[in-house]
């Protein structure tokens, strides 16, 4: 999912839950916070990814969808396999607030 995805949802959900409260005569407002991380560069976890997400698969399911999607794949840790992404190490934290 795409941090715009996030976002949209983000809002979504928002403008929901403010409507909903508006609708019960509950007088409260409702505000999403957007954040953003900023890491190294240079983390070594960039080029050697190895934080596990998603669902397994079998050897033969995952390399069509590894080549289709650009996966990385740790064959040497775990079977059946999971796509893997980096694990960076957090250097900076920011935010936004957006009513």
């Amino acid at each position: 999912m795409s941090s715009n995805t996030q976002g949209q949802m983000g809002y979504m959900i928002q403008q929901t839950l403010q409507n909903k409260l508006r609708d019960m005569n509950i007088d409260r407002e409702v505000v999403s916070l957007i954040t953003q991380v900023i890491v190294d560069k240079n983390d070594e976890s960039i080029n050697n990814p190895t934080k596990y997400i998603g669902p397994r698969y079998s050897k033969k399911d995952i390399r069509p969808l590894s080549n289709k999607f650009n996966w990385k794949i740790n064959t040497t840790l775990e079977k059946p396999l999971k796509k893997v992404v980096k694990d960076t190490q957090l250097r900076t934290f920011s935010s936004a607030f957006a009513a």
